[in-house]
């Protein structure tokens, strides 16, 4: 299974790969790819270790997806043939149903073209546990229909310690999360982390109650954190974003 490592090095010289990017809200993933599988990932925390990793690899195709509107340093990176920023007007291997698509996330889009590779011939319902958490539905034909917003499981702990006077911040928690919580802490993690379990399965079970054939995905840094406490066993594709964004750098030949 492939994983993000630390920062301690620079990628593996390599020949001729593809280098897929995601620049998110805090950090940028960063994916290499060879004859269509994933062979080495990293997370970078700035755009300087992101462009000293892939500064000294010989770069074919490159595929940027990016929440920030400036990305200055992806110009002065080498490419050999192609580079794909993108976009509302991107070629797509899924159809966008969607009333407002200059509006819509390339990591959503990205997420659903993975789903979309690994179970082509099923309805999917992506759940990224990110800085938000999404709920995205692309149908057995391949058209991604939208979904759902709501705040990550980090964000909705901030809120409640910012937007109250003597609430505290928690930012680290044992793996049991008591139902009733029997101290401030436990009474904030049991709103929190079983809020979003109670969340997710209803969602899920809304999703199974309306459409036959469903695939459930999971994806994002936050899912360990609610894993054990739900139902059913879950699929979880933590690469899930880079897979889609390489499907539609291929598309794009």
């Amino acid at each position: 299974m492939h994983y993000f490592g630390n920062i301690v090095t620079n990628f593996t010289k390599i020949n001729k790969v593809n280098a897929v990017i995601d620049i998110g809200n805090s950090r940028i993933k960063l994916g290499l790819f060879q004859n269509g599988k994933m062979i080495d990932c990293k997370l970078a925390n700035n755009e300087d270790e992101a462009s000293l990793l892939l500064g000294k690899i010989e770069i074919k195709k490159m595929i940027v997806s990016s929440v920030r509107k400036e990305n200055d340093w992806i110009n002065n990176l080498k490419v050999g043939e192609k580079k794909v920023f993108l976009g509302p007007e991107t070629p797509l291997p899924i159809n966008i149903v969607y009333d407002t698509p200059d509006t819509l996330g390339t990591d959503r889009i990205a997420a659903a073209t993975g789903a979309f590779l690994r179970y082509p011939k099923k309805n999917c319902l992506v759940i990224d546990l990110g800085t938000c958490i999404t709920y995205d539905f692309l149908d057995e034909k391949g058209n991604f229909n939208g979904g759902a917003i709501s705040p990550g499981i980090r964000m909705r702990l901030n809120a409640l310690h910012q937007q109250t006077s003597n609430l505290p911040l928690i930012e680290a928690w044992d793996a049991k999360i008591p139902l009733t919580g029997k101290s401030t802490k436990e009474s904030i993690l049991s709103g929190v982390i079983i809020g979003v379990k109670q969340e997710i399965e209803g969602f899920i079970r809304s999703y199974h109650d309306k459409v036959a054939n469903l695939q459930i995905i999971f994806t994002g840094g936050d899912f360990k954190m609610v894993e054990n406490l739900l139902e059913s066993r879950p699929i979880w594709a933590n690469h899930l974003v880079l897979e889609g964004l390489h499907g539609i750098l291929e598309h794009n030949n």
